[in-house]
């Protein structure tokens, strides 16, 4: 089940791939840089059926961990380091002012890394069965989070919302979407200015 959650981030780390210039051009006409690292009990917190394989060009590397559920996409460029997960946490690091609504699991989350002005950015997915109005108004009640005046495309539906919150340096986008299945798709991204 999380394996179809992985594609979509193979895909992008592949766009990254391309864009770090990676894989290099080997000398003659050998394969690229392709690193498989099985970790085991010896590695730290690693279990038997752990696996790193690991992709290295001339501006960056890439990382594709599977350790039990869950599986993770770690893209290192010179200007920072993007991480992508299929787990049922949130990643190191996230704000405890910003909870996930009670009713929804967690699916999957981003890290990216350090771009101008913006010092981190993360996107969090998870799945629940919760109507739109009620997802709408738990988060217009997070302490200390106002609506961002400055972010012009905020809108709630009956299927779907948008919401766009501040806190001083600190952002939230909340995306909400019923689908066919009846399940509620939800989307926390969250940046901090540098």
């Amino acid at each position: 089940m999380r394996l179809s959650y992985m594609l979509p981030a193979a895909v992008i780390a592949i766009m990254m791939l391309s864009l770090l210039g990676c894989p290099p051009k080997p000398a003659g006409d050998g394969p690229p840089a392709v690193k498989d690292q099985t970790t085991g009990p010896a590695g730290e917190g690693a279990g038997a059926d752990d696996k790193t394989v690991v992709i290295e060009g001339e501006e960056g590397k890439v990382e594709v961990t599977k350790s039990g559920e869950d599986e993770t996409v770690t893209v290192v460029g010179k200007d920072g380091t993007t991480t992508i997960a299929s787990s049922g946490s949130l990643p190191e690091g996230w704000p405890e002012s910003i909870p996930i609504m009670p009713g929804f699991t967690v699916v999957g989350s981003v890290v990216g890394a350090q771009v101008e002005k913006i010092e981190v950015t993360m996107n969090v997915s998870a799945e629940g069965e919760v109507a739109i109005a009620d997802v709408s108004k738990f988060y217009k009640e997070l302490k200390d989070w106002k609506t961002d005046t400055e972010v012009p495309f905020s809108m709630v539906g009956e299927d779907a919302l948008t919401l766009a919150f501040a806190n001083g340096k600190e952002h939230l986008i909340v995306i909400a979407s019923k689908e066919k299945e009846g399940k509620t798709t939800l989307v926390l991204q969250y940046s901090k200015d540098k």
